[in-house]
């Protein structure tokens, strides 16, 4: 608030003690000398009962205490603080600190000589506690109409009461450092006493044809006393009070529903917001977490890369060095791409490394590459060819010119074999991937398939072809009269 037309008064109208209230406790002071018999008492004020009673009792009963005891002025600027208690006492000590120094030197001139500076230094001490350059000013604005705070009589107080009421603020004020604003003349206070009654009184007042032209305090005083004791008489008084307090408890319990309302949703607000700042918190928390987890997978997948990038490089060397040893030659005939990968692993029986090409990193084969059914020199040699005596006699072709019905069927055999060997070693590779723990060597068993059944009409047919080319090729014997069977080789060669 920058004015004073919005600042609080520094006293109101009800004083903050009264006869019945407990004054703070006392200090005693003791002359010195010839004075040494004299004793003064000086209430120690603190504050609690506020600037007014500084000025109306603590500072008045300071001065007689001093002038009792011929206390030099250098000497009441320095007793003066044991009467001041709290806050009061460090204002002073600060104020006697930033404008009364005490000289450094014998020759330097003090300022705590005479009346005016301790009468100054109070000046600074009250403007410093109400921390206010124009205390009086702001005084003066309460007791006159026009301000936000206002001086009103109270209904039950009598009007003469009202008016020495009235009187002793406007000494009080005068005790106050001065301001913008002069001492008020006698009839600037009067028209604030009659502005502190209520409109209804001061329409009576009107009505009656007074005038506040040529009145005083005590006239004024006067007629709103006996319109006073009218009201009190009639009972009028008190039912406008009772009016009054109900306002006042209306206004009152208002006050205070809007105050647990305003309350209640601060405390909406302030949950609402702990709650939000709970939220940002734990997203915040989770980001952190997030990102840590992220450079953490981040970490693992560079080690991996580069643990990958190591063993690469370490099977390309095993792999130049089975190399080597493949072209100086291997004792147990074991493939070179294996051997580099048995290092390190489980030995066979004998201590002889287990067979590679039956072995999984995580399981290593139970029988060694010599005793492996898929090595070279375990495999039994193929059975002979049998001698075909059937185109042995045919002159039309060598034998050497292509292969005879027999061998062609041989290598479709021999390819069926073949295909069966790769679809047994599949079998064999699935059957050794799997996670049962069994034995994984190289065997499996496939359903024995059906042999077709020798066609008689086919020998019969290759007899009577044979007989053909007994009698001279021309297919005109007596066991072939048609000339139907042919030789399909004889047809294609005869053409």
């Amino acid at each position: 608030m920058a004015s004073n037309y919005e600042k609080e008064p520094i006293f109101v109208l009800e004083r903050t003690w009264d006869d019945s209230t407990k004054l703070p406790e006392k200090y005693k002071f003791q002359g010195s000398g010839s004075n040494r018999s004299l004793k003064a008492e000086v209430c120690i004020d603190s504050g609690t009962l506020g600037m007014e009673f500084f000025l109306d009792r603590t500072l008045p009963q300071f001065h007689q205490a001093g002038s009792r005891l011929e206390m030099s002025w250098p000497e009441a600027f320095l007793e003066f603080e044991n009467v001041l208690g709290d806050s009061y006492r460090t204002t002073w000590q600060e104020v006697l600190a930033e404008h009364f120094p005490e000289p450094l030197d014998e020759e330097a001139t003090s300022h705590r000589e005479t009346k005016d500076d301790f009468d100054r230094a109070v000046a600074f001490f009250i403007k410093k506690t109400l921390n206010n350059e124009k205390p009086r000013d702001l005084q003066y604005i309460y007791m006159q109409p026009g301000g936000d705070y206002r001086l009103t009589k109270d209904l039950v107080t009598p009007p003469r009461l009202h008016a020495q009421r009235f009187k002793e603020m406007l000494r009080v004020a005068e005790l106050l450092p001065a301001g913008d604003f002069p001492k008020p003349s006698e009839a600037l206070a009067l028209q604030w006493y009659y502005m502190s009654y209520h409109k209804s009184d001061r329409e009576k007042y009107v009505l009656s044809g007074k005038t506040l032209k040529d009145a005083t305090f005590e006239t004024v005083t006067t007629f709103f006393q006996a319109l006073y004791e009218q009201k009190k008489g009639d009972g009028s008084l008190e039912r406008q009070e009772v009016e009054r307090l109900k306002k006042r408890l209306l206004r009152q319990a208002a006050e205070g529903l809007r105050g647990k309302i305003r309350g209640a949703a601060d405390d909406r607000r302030t949950h609402r917001a702990r709650r939000e700042l709970a939220r940002r918190d734990d997203r915040r928390r989770h980001d952190v977490e997030r990102g840590r987890d992220r450079r953490r997978d981040d970490d693992d997948r560079d080690d991996h890369d580069r643990r990958q990038s190591r063993g690469s490089s370490k099977r390309h060397r095993d792999d130049h060095r089975s190399d080597r040893g493949r072209d100086r030659g291997d004792r147990n005939n074991q493939p070179s791409s294996r051997r580099s990968a048995s290092a390190g692993r489980p030995k066979g029986k004998g201590g002889a490394p287990p067979c590679m090409l039956h072995s999984w990193p995580d399981r290593p084969a139970k029988h060694t590459w010599a005793e492996c059914s898929e090595n070279p020199a375990n495999k039994k040699p193929p059975p002979p060819k049998r001698e075909q005596a059937y185109y042995a006699h045919d002159t039309r072709r060598p034998a050497s010119d292509g292969p005879s019905d027999d061998e062609h069927r041989t290598e479709i055999a021999s390819g069926d074999d073949d295909e069966w060997s790769r679809g047994s070693r599949d079998s064999r590779r699935s059957y050794s991937s799997r996670d049962d723990g069994e034995d994984n060597y190289a065997v499996d068993f496939l359903a024995p398939r059906k042999r077709a059944k020798p066609n008689p009409s086919a020998r019969k047919k290759r007899d009577y072809i044979a007989a053909s080319d007994d009698s001279g090729g021309n297919g005109t014997t007596g066991s072939n009269k048609k000339g139907k069977l042919k030789d399909p080789l004889y047809l294609s060669d005869s053409n």
